[in-house]
């Protein structure tokens, strides 16, 4: 019935970035640093701060049907999770046409997510006006839940009806033509209708 549950989990990674300080400064010859001291040290900085109300900015809010935010410090790092349920995935986002649900007639039911494209509503120039850097330590995870096991998806990382998408956040952001998809064998139109109706009387 297209409803469903988002959940969201941002945290920064310090590693990339001390990797990426400690070779810059030894290779000039400023200072000596040690990769495992200086990451020890850098985890009790990592604070994320996002508002609730900014994740939920992506989201039409007359098609949540609830929703809950919570953050947690775990080492030093700072841990934030946004859960959403939503009564249609294609109504949920505020961009246009981010979301592509397609119920063939060979009984395939197709899912596909834009990220950073113009089919997600952004404009031509807007993924490389970020500052350089601004991606390092985080990376891009999505784990998704299709109602069927999977006949095929744009990643090889399919369990049953899960698939999997891994990648360096500023590899999805340099990438303008970025998306996931999945299919999965759909249900038989017919019943879908039949319990549509049940439940609709």
């Amino acid at each position: 019935d297209l409803s469903g549950r988002i959940e969201i989990h941002i945290f920064p990674n310090p590693q990339p970035m001390v990797e990426e300080i400690a070779k810059k400064l030894n290779k000039e010859n400023k200072l000596s640093v040690n990769i495992d001291e200086a990451l020890s040290k850098a985890t009790y900085k990592m604070k994320v701060k996002v508002k609730e109300e900014d994740l939920l900015k992506a989201f039409n809010g007359d098609a949540i049907k609830s929703k809950s935010f919570r953050e947690m410090e775990k080492g030093g790092v700072t841990h934030i999770y946004l859960t959403v349920e939503f009564y249609d995935i294609r109504k949920l986002f505020k961009e246009k046409n981010a979301v592509s649900v397609v119920d063939n007639r060979k009984g395939l039911l197709t899912y596909t997510q834009f990220f950073n494209s113009s089919k997600a509503g952004k404009k031509e120039g807007e993924a490389d006006n970020a500052p350089p850097g601004s991606f390092k330590g985080f990376n891009f995870k999505c784990t998704l839940h299709m109602p069927a096991d999977i006949t095929g998806a744009n990643t090889v990382n399919i369990d049953k009806n899960t698939a999997v998408w891994e990648f360096p956040l500023k590899q999805v952001m340099e990438n303008r033509g970025f998306n996931i998809t999945a299919a999965c064998k759909s249900e038989n139109r017919f019943l879908r209708w039949m319990k549509r109706s049940i439940k609709n009387r």
